[in-house]
């Protein structure tokens, strides 16, 4: 047992903003911003700042917080959309712009009225965006530090544990087929690793 897990642990919640409604129109809702000294410029969607659009949704917030866990993953530039919660589409290139395209792409009808994310600054789309809809919300996060406690809720108490951080590069793969996968072939399965750590239920994730 380490100090990260102490006998005893309260975590201060402050209130930022009353919500119309939760998960569904008949729950009542609100959102807390953890103010733990770890959370402190831990970045996150929490501390994000909203440049446009109408007041964030019970759902937006899971939705958001969902495609930028997962694209905060990635060290090239990224782009990820998200439904529900899980992605359904990613893309690393270069240029952002072709992320986006190629993200959309692997499943345009999911990506309708989705979530996107990108892990680099998007500037000249900006005011295009916000010309776009009245009610799309345009939001600046910081990315999120390693190392942060992670606790989830069940009935009647709390689970806690380390977040999961892990990457390929913190990771000795094994080959274990009787093939040995080529470099390219490499890159694509730790790429799709880091996808499917994301994607709810049964995962299955298709990369290239």
């Amino acid at each position: 047992m380490t100090d990260k897990f102490p006998p005893s642990l309260t975590v201060p919640l402050s209130l930022k903003s009353s919500l119309r409604y939760g998960e569904n129109p008949h729950q009542k809702a609100a959102f807390y911003v953890d103010k733990r000294l770890a959370e402190v410029n831990a970045g996150g969607i929490a501390t994000a700042i909203q440049h446009h659009g109408k007041e964030m949704s019970y759902n937006n917030y899971l939705d958001a917080d969902a495609a930028w866990n997962c694209v905060c993953e990635f060290r090239n530039p990224t782009c990820v959309v998200v439904k529900h919660t899980n992605p359904c589409g990613v893309a690393s290139r270069n240029d952002i712009l072709e992320a986006y395209r190629l993200a959309v792409k692997a499943d345009p009808v999911s990506a309708f009225g989705g979530i996107v994310a990108f892990n680099v600054e998007v500037d000249e789309g900006l005011e295009i965006l916000r010309g776009k809809s009245k009610t799309l919300r345009i939001l600046e996060a910081k990315k999120n530090e390693a190392g942060k406690l992670s606790l989830r809720q069940v009935g009647g108490g709390w689970l806690a544990q380390d977040s999961d951080d892990l990457t390929p590069n913190d990771i000795k793969f094994n080959v274990v087929s009787e093939k040995t996968p080529q470099e390219g072939e490499l890159r694509d399965a730790e790429f799709a690793w880091l996808c499917v750590k994301h994607v709810k239920s049964n995962a299955i994730v298709i990369a290239k």
